[in-house]
């Protein structure tokens, strides 16, 4: 799950969508003077709604370079594109990208594809545009240089006609590209404000010429931005580890189970899982297309009439339905600490109902990481089962699998108590953060549970795969590639180790907590780390299941 200044991972991945690498190709055909297109081209690229990379087109002649100023990359060649009075194209084979537009006066309107077919337009910058590229460019901070954790954090700023855009990035987090409003910058100052985290920022120059000010998220906390030279890289103090406000690990073997709890924490500690309750809805999904309560191509629409017609559930399961990673307006009216509370089905029916999603299939080149779609895939099932999805889990997960102590973060009602034993959060920096709670996005993150019942969740799977259960198997079956290490399974990434052995992993994330769970197909060992702060080195997790390191002590 994604929010608060712990950025979460929102977009990362998505935002690689676009990876502006350089491209040296084969040139065809040109000439940019006689058609009078030399200058400078500026277009945002929506890649979710209301989330843009800025492309830039650099025009001389018959040099043509292209920028991507959100992603800090700027002069890459491109050699391959053909210009004529009306229209304007070019094709990057190495990034599989290429544009068709057709020129009118100083804009260029056309489509960019990479993947997945996107509007673009392109429009020159005038002279006014060209003075504020003075501005441009990467600036780099450290959040809470008082704190004992501290978290770099890059702001991206992009000329584009008539103003800027604005962009935020947490390399540390592996989340990028987090829109910014309310922009400014200048010679005195900059500020700006981040809706999808609830953030903003205000600062002066100071004398060493770098923007001196407050970045607010619940907290004030000092965050000094200078602009960076290419290739420079910014570090933090140290990293949260596993332990330092409590958590636990459990690794697990044919032989045995070894666990271990942090502070004060025991088996009785309850934590979010975050994004883990996806694999979790996925074994829902699979169970109920096994009992034929549905099918896997069935349409989402089929069960709620409202939502686009194109949108399957297995598309869902597999984020390549075209569903943005968030609802656009989730934040209207959230509460800061509390921000998918509010969020009722029928307030995702009436978003869903005015969104256009074009057709796409289950492939890298649609896959785009949504916490709606599970949101929604989990309100599906629940309805097709006549339950709620509190009640569905419980019926048909919880209980079979022995998980006597799991439940489902809903808002509190009158009169009732927040769960005693469950673990304070801890943000990144180390400050508390209160607990999240959900309505109609809990399939994306609201499960709540212990070590002993996420190591029953675990051995169950394991144990039901060796049996060949069907649902299992229809679960843990590989979908589609994901780069040479990994593929993509119903709600796991499947991953092969050195030796080619194939393993299942997912990890989560909430406002003051992070998870992970991974197990080897063949049962032979496999992990759970519940965490009770913000951020867990995934790195980490990884060799702790491929045994290649040892538990922190």
């Amino acid at each position: 799950m994604n929010t608060k200044l712990n950025l979460r991972n929102r977009f990362s991945k998505l935002i690689g969508t676009l990876s502006l690498a350089a491209a040296i190709l084969a040139p065809t055909a040109a000439s940019a003077a006689e058609h009078n297109l030399d200058g400078i081209w500026r277009g945002k690229l929506e890649v979710q709604p209301n989330v843009f990379l800025v492309v830039g087109i650099n025009i001389n002649g018959d040099t043509i370079t292209m920028d991507s100023p959100t992603q800090g990359n700027w002069g890459l060649p491109l050699k391959n594109f053909e210009i004529s009075a009306t229209e304007f194209k070019f094709s990057a084979t190495e990034l599989d990208a290429m544009y068709v537009g057709k020129v009118n006066g100083d804009e260029i309107t056309g489509t960019f594809t990479q993947g997945i077919k996107r509007p673009l337009t392109l429009t020159r910058l005038s002279a006014a545009d060209l003075e504020r590229l003075a501005f441009e460019g990467r600036y780099g901070g450290v959040l809470g240089e008082n704190t004992r954790y501290q978290l770099p954090l890059h702001v991206n700023v992009a000329v584009i006609a008539g103003g800027y855009y604005g962009s935020l990035d947490s390399p540390a987090q592996q989340s990028y590209g987090i829109p910014m409003t309310d922009f400014s910058i200048s010679a005195t100052g900059m500020s700006f404000k981040v809706p999808m985290i609830q953030a903003s920022y205000e600062s002066q120059v100071n004398t060493d010429r770098h923007y001196e000010g407050t970045f607010t998220q619940g907290v004030e906390l000092p965050l000094t931005l200078k602009k960076m030279k290419a290739g420079e890289v910014l570090s933090g103090g140290p990293k949260p580890e596993l332990g330092e406000h409590g958590g636990a690990i459990a690794v697990i073997t044919p032989v045995g189970t070894t666990t271990k709890y942090f502070a004060e924490h025991d088996a009785h500690t309850y934590y979010e899982i975050g994004s883990v309750t996806k694999t979790m809805v996925a074994y829902l999904l699979a169970n109920s297309i096994v009992t034929e309560r549905v099918t896997e191509s069935q349409s989402l629409q089929s069960i709620f009439a409202e939502v686009p017609e194109s949108i399957t559930l297995a598309q869902l399961a597999t984020h390549t339905s075209g569903l943005p990673r968030l609802p656009g307006d989730l934040f209207e009216g959230a509460d800061e600490a509390d921000p998918y509370a509010h969020y009722t089905l029928a307030t995702t029916l009436a978003y869903l109902a005015d969104l256009e999603v074009a057709p796409t299939s289950e492939s890298l080149d649609h896959y785009e990481y949504s916490n709606l779609g599970y949101g929604v895939l989990a309100e599906a099932l629940a309805s097709v089962h006549g339950k709620s999805f509190a009640q569905l889990i419980q019926d048909e997960l919880f209980t079979p699998f022995g998980m006597t102590a799991s439940n489902v973060a809903m808002p509190l009602q009158n009169g009732e108590q927040p769960l005693a034993t469950l673990a304070q959060g801890y943000s990144s920096v180390g400050t508390p953060v209160a607990p999240w709670h959900f309505q109609a996005m809990a399939g994306a993150g609201a499960v709540r549970s212990t070590l002993p019942d996420m190591i029953r969740y675990v051995e169950q799977l394991i144990q039901r795969l060796q049996q060949r259960a069907p649902a299992v198997e229809l679960l843990l079956a590989p979908r589609f590639t994901m780069g040479r290490c990994c593929a993509r399974s119903l709600g796991w990434i499947l991953q092969k180790d050195e030796k080619g052995q194939w393993f299942a992993w997912h990890n989560g994330q909430t406002a003051g907590a992070t998870s992970f769970v991974g197990f080897y197909l063949d049962g032979s060992r496999a992990v759970v780390i519940l965490h009770n702060q913000a951020q867990l080195d995934l790195d980490y997790a990884l060799n702790i299941l491929q045994g290649t390191e040892t538990i922190n002590e």
